[in-house]
């Protein structure tokens, strides 16, 4: 997800101008002791930020200590924080000396977007820093009240294995220290009770470096699987769901013609077999469920046909983002594929809200609801668009539930 994307969904956190500012001052800090460092980038993130950069010499641990006191220079010295749109050529010989913000500038000028610099202090201040950003900041850096460096890890440019290796630093800041205070304390709790530790000493799963991002099942593991698999399918059965499953390996043709080749195949595995038959693990359930429904002619009167399935899938999800089973590679997800008129859209939807709430709460689990809106990419016709994204602004309205909207978010078949 680009920067600006996750910027548009912290929108309504009062705390994100903040955490953006925070994140200036970490990498102002670490140009100051590091001057080889290449800025990357780095976003507010929940909770926190993070701040990707490239520097030959790893950063250990031991040294946030020096990073944090160079941070709380740059606090205590009071600069404004200002923005100011420039030209591409300004632009151009500002970041010179930087390949990785050239790269971003020319995406900032592809998608048509102004070119906007953050400048903390002025050239003639002791701490000065300079940097491609659309805001928003806090207008000062003492606004800036507590703040902490939390780890440091690899994450190659862009999310891709075949790019560079950088190093991101994660981070959080607060309006106090008593606020910082108590989200440590939940950090240190919530490190107690890490599934990826506990999966294994409750033997239930584990992982191993031959096969990163898929989990080893154990046998205790196996009995609270098959139940939850048991209890999706009972549950479905009664709302009118049938159960199918559909090969784990298809011809890319498949993914051609749903339009999954275009947009997802960077997200696949895929096996090159020769004479021109590729393959793939299958990534999503989508192109095989309309195979399903086109394997017959259909009535109306079968409206709606609900379709379900909790097939073994598998996702190129890049290493740098694996975490235990909450990121993982090969899943199976509560999936299913309602055939409707275009005049039982809303009534399905609402059934969808209601069996989401039913398996949500049954695990006292909280959730909000992310609407992910017509992408400029899109398939079908706006029309049809334009009544289902209503249908489920109604319903979202109406639900009770806390939702936000990602505008343009929405997968290319449908929000």
């Amino acid at each position: 997800m680009s920067k600006q994307k996750i910027i548009e969904q912290l929108k309504d956190d009062p705390l994100m101008p903040l955490r953006h500012s925070a994140e200036h001052i970490m990498h102002t800090a670490i140009q100051e002791l590091f001057p080889s460092t290449k800025k990357v980038m780095g976003p507010p993130i929940r909770d926190g930020f993070y701040f990707d950069f490239d520097l030959d010499t790893p950063i250990s641990l031991e040294e946030f200590g020096k990073i944090e006191a160079r941070m709380q220079e740059i606090i205590d010295a009071a600069l404004p924080i200002s923005m100011k749109e420039i030209t591409k050529g300004e632009a151009e010989k500002l970041f010179e000396s930087n390949t990785y913000k050239i790269a971003t500038l020319n995406e900032i000028v592809e998608r048509g977007e102004k070119i906007t610099i953050c400048e903390i202090g002025s050239p003639n201040d002791k701490h000065y820093d300079i940097d491609l950003c659309a805001g928003p900041h806090t207008r000062n850096t003492k606004d800036v009240k507590a703040f902490k460096l939390l780890s440091v890890a690899g994450a190659y440019y862009k999310g891709d294995e075949k790019n560079k290796m950088l190093q991101r630093i994660y981070a959080t800041a607060f309006d106090s220290q008593e606020a910082l205070n108590e989200h440590l304390s939940r950090l240190e709790e919530a490190k107690k009770r890490d599934h990826k530790k506990l999966g294994a000493a409750l033997e239930l799963f584990i992982f191993h470096e031959t096969a990163p991002g898929l989990a080893y099942w154990l046998p205790k593991g196996m009995k609270l699987y098959n139940e939850l698999v048991e209890f999706w399918r009972t549950e479905h059965e009664s709302g009118g769901y049938q159960e199918i499953a559909s090969p784990l390996i298809n011809k890319k043709d498949l993914y051609e013609t749903s339009g999954h080749w275009e947009h997802y195949k960077d997200d696949m595995f895929i096996a090159d077999m020769g004479e021109n038959e590729v393959y793939c693990l299958k990534p999503m359930n989508c192109p095989n469920a309309m195979v399903v429904f086109g394997s017959k002619t259909r009535s109306y009167k079968e409206l709606p046909l609900r379709l379900g399935d909790t097939d073994c899938l598998h996702r190129y999800e890049r290493s740098g983002t694996l975490n235990g089973l909450l990121r993982i590679r090969g899943f199976r997800q509560d999936d299913a594929h309602l055939f409707v008129s275009e005049d039982q859209v809303e009534n399905e939807v609402k059934n969808l809200f209601e069996i989401t709430e039913r398996f949500y709460s049954i695990f006292g689990l909280e959730y909000k609801f992310r609407f992910g809106t017509r992408p400029e990419s899109y398939m079908g016709e706006l029309e049809v668009w334009e009544k289902a994204e209503s249908a489920v602004k109604k319903i979202l309205k109406n639900s009770g539930k806390e939702y936000f909207v990602a505008e343009g978010d929405g997968v290319f078949y449908g929000p």
